[in-house]
């Protein structure tokens, strides 16, 4: 095998959204790659080794993402586990968390070969068909590292294919994972549940929320990019129709600038006249019109759910932390013509912002029990992470954080 992509999640078993896009890639152009979840393999059998899939496959390079923070303890130790069991294979991260920290990693941990900063197309296609490794772009290695010159084109987005399941191991068990398992500590077991598949049409944010390392400041910072770029909607929906043969029920869109609304509107009528009997969840980062809620719930079957992200019910920390612009009263409205719009109306709620007080506290538990009252409405507490790169680690002082509570071994 040329190439094999490891995630290694340590509990996160949802994939990075473009490795599936990275294997087609090199697999269309004439390498043989694979994609290992290996969270869910040892999660379905715990006797599952790596060592022995690696000794069968025999992968020149081995791609760990790296985009979670949370997942680097385990994507290290898989790449220590990579060297121990084949020394010959290069082992290459990727990722946002990867990027952040590439002179950190590289400067740490001897078992890792490479790391591609920011869009990985060109590059990683350049380091396994061995192209010199100062003619690559993004690339970090031990020795030095190139300038990011590499940016994911229009063109290329367009190419991409994010739906390929044919290059991922157990891919049926990924599809129930990405929607509802029970877990059992020693055994796996698959409920009656969706076979969901999470989609994102695009990269890059015109926001920069106190909290998310994928805001604008640090797209460009990571990436180099600025603003929005998003895939064509006839290539999304040919690539949404690939998933035929894997008996998808729902697909996630994950990625929802407020700005797209005309895009999607237009996503949606492609996918209507493809007769589509897909469920969706939608994340909007805004607040959604009348127009895209008709749209949306003419296109994709029921139960379908609308997520929506004011984060805190407070206002004021809603400001502090440039979290959504909106009032509490025109979230409540739109939550309503969602519910009547035949839409499942869901929001996401965190606590521990910076400048959050515990009459913030008391504000956002008002505000949710007011909605609890719309018909359908579920909350959704998540837990907050402070994620690499985002305003308030790279400037901590700004929102009342101490630098030593936020500098970068709080990660590695």
């Amino acid at each position: 095998m040329d190439c094999l992509f490891v995630h290694a999640g340590d509990g996160t078993f949802l994939l990075p959204v473009g490795v599936l896009a990275l294997a087609d890639l090199l697999a269309r152009e004439g390498l043989r790659a694979r994609a290992l979840n290996l969270s869910l393999a040892r999660l379905k059998d715990r006797g599952f080794s790596l060592q022995a899939f690696l000794r069968k496959s025999r992968p020149r390079f081995v791609a760990i993402p790296l985009h979670w923070c949370k997942q680097s303890k385990a994507a290290l130790e898989t790449a220590r586990l990579v060297k121990k069991t084949l020394p010959s294979a290069r082992t290459v991260l990727g990722g946002f968390t990867a990027s952040c920290f590439a002179e950190r990693i590289m400067g740490s941990s001897p078992d890792v070969d490479f790391i591609i900063r920011g869009d990985a197309e060109e590059p990683l296609l350049d380091l396994v068909r061995g192209r010199a490794h100062d003619r690559i772009p993004n690339l970090t290695w031990r020795q030095g590292k190139t300038p990011l010159a590499y940016r994911t084109s229009q063109a290329m987005l367009d190419r991409l294919r994010f739906t390929n399941l044919e290059l991922l191991e157990d891919a049926d068990a990924y599809l129930l994972e990405s929607g509802n398992w029970v877990k059992d500590a020693r055994t796996w077991t698959p409920c009656e549940a969706e076979r969901v598949f999470h989609y994102c049409v695009g990269r890059g944010c015109l926001r920069n929320c106190s909290v998310c390392g994928g805001g604008g400041a640090a797209q460009k910072l990571l990436c180099g990019r600025r603003g929005i770029l998003a895939k064509s909607a006839e290539s999304v929906a040919t690539d949404l129709a690939r998933l035929r043969p894997y008996c998808v029920d729902r697909v996630h869109f994950a990625f929802g600038p407020e700005e797209l609304e005309p895009y999607y509107i237009r996503l949606f009528g492609i996918l209507r006249k493809k007769r589509s009997s897909l469920r969706a969840t939608f994340e909007h980062w805004g607040l959604p019109g009348p127009k895209f809620l008709a749209a949306f719930s003419t296109t994709f079957a029921k139960p379908s759910a609308m997520l929506l992200s004011p984060g805190s019910g407070s206002e004021r920390v809603r400001r502090f932390n440039s979290l959504a612009a909106y009032s509490n009263a025109d979230l409540e409205r739109t939550l309503e013509a969602i519910g009547k719009a035949g839409i499942q109306p869901r929001s996401y709620f965190s606590s521990g912002y910076p400048f959050e007080k515990k009459e913030d506290l008391r504000r956002t538990r008002s505000l949710v029990e007011r909605l609890s009252r719309i018909p359908g409405f579920e909350p959704v507490h998540c837990p907050l992470e402070l994620d690499p790169c985002s305003p308030a680690a790279l400037s901590p002082e700004r929102f009342g954080l101490a630098r030593r509570d936020i500098g970068q071994r709080t990660y590695f």
